[in-house]
């Protein structure tokens, strides 16, 4: 139980310093539940609620399925954004980048979401 804690909270540090960095005002870390076939938030700056998205739809689920980061500059523009988020969150997005998080074997296990 330790461990998965002191994980959490180095993940929430994480996110806090990306934003910091990157200078954006929400950042969230993306897991992948092959069981449930979705992505929920392991770490969100913005939000204390666990986003939860089909793991081959929006932005996050393309860049997981593709592997490749994705940089979006409208996000409204974008078919592939989903506006719920936006909607339950009270947020408005603007800019997104989209990034796969790949283990030592290969897989891709999540998205790093700026």
């Amino acid at each position: 139980m330790t461990e998965t804690l002191v994980l959490t909270e180095a993940m929430e540090r994480i996110v806090d310093e990306t934003c910091e960095c990157l200078e954006c005002d929400r950042a969230s870390v993306f897991m992948l539940d092959e069981q449930n076939e979705e992505l929920w938030t392991k770490a969100a700056k913005g939000t204390k609620n666990t986003i939860r998205i089909p793991m081959n739809k929006g932005i996050v689920g393309s860049a997981l399925t593709n592997g490749k980061p994705v940089n979006i500059m409208n996000a409204y523009s974008d078919d592939r954004f989903n506006k719920e988020v936006d909607l339950k969150t009270n947020y408005k997005t603007n800019t997104i980048l989209c990034i796969p998080i790949i283990d030592s074997h290969g897989r891709n296990i999540g998205t790093s979401t700026f």
